[in-house]
């Protein structure tokens, strides 16, 4: 969403949780529309006018059929005056009815046009980097920051493919974690076997693996244990 940047709620390191705001984008016009339909979809004054006029139409429509039907006090033309003037009321009614829906609606658009000028968080995360500064314009492909899910972290490697005929999708390796002198096992799932060998004689594997407390960094480097049963 195009947009001036008058906030950003958040720093590079920052953990934020889904749903959360990381930028806001200037908002005056949307908020002037929002109040606009606001105003116009609550107001019930030309609703209410044309119901009570339909309610006493009808309660007029049905005195002069009795004074027809019974006493003949009133002729057929009244009669059919009255049915008109009540079923054209009926009808005005239903017009309103239909543009009160639409404004409705209009205006549940215009929340939402609103609610898309505050960049929120699609998960849980680390902000890792902040590409925009307030006052700045952003457009549809500029970047606004990096946000990153270090709960759950995937491990890459070029195997032999004299290596990869006994793995397969789903299957536990233990995973052995560089971790500045601190090895950390852990035990991840083959998500990923590349269908093609490349001419250098290796296939591409991906294993994913849960980082619930963090201490896997991303861009560690890592070694899989093929022959090994994972503990």
């Amino acid at each position: 969403v195009p947009g001036a940047v008058v906030e950003v709620t958040v720093k590079p390191g920052a953990a934020v949780k889904k749903g959360d705001v990381l930028v806001r984008l200037d908002s005056r016009l949307e908020e002037l529309e929002v109040a606009r339909r606001r105003q116009q979809a609550e107001s019930q004054v030309e609703i209410e006018a044309a119901k009570a006029r339909v309610a006493t139409l009808k309660t007029d429509l049905d005195g002069t059929r009795r004074l027809f039907e019974t006493t003949q006090s009133v002729s057929k033309d009244d009669l059919d005056k009255k049915e008109l003037e009540f079923r054209l009321a009926e009808a005005e009614l239903s017009q309103l009815a239909v543009a009160e829906e639409r404004e409705r609606i209009e205006c549940e658009m215009a929340e939402a046009q609103l609610e898309k000028r505050a960049v929120r968080a699609p998960f849980d995360g680390i902000v890792t980097r902040v590409e925009i500064e307030e006052g700045e314009v952003c457009g549809p492909e500029r970047p606004l920051l990096r946000l990153v899910d270090v709960t759950s972290v995937y491990f890459t490697a070029s195997l032999d493919a004299r290596l990869t005929p006994g793995l397969s999708l789903g299957q536990e390796l233990a995973v052995r974690v560089e971790n500045d002198g601190d090895p950390l096992g852990r035990v991840g799932t083959v998500e990923f076997i590349s269908p093609v060998v490349a001419a250098s004689g290796l296939q591409d594997i991906r294993v994913r693996f849960a980082n619930p407390d963090g201490r896997v960094r991303p861009g560690l480097s890592a070694t899989v244990e093929l022959g090994a049963t994972p503990q």
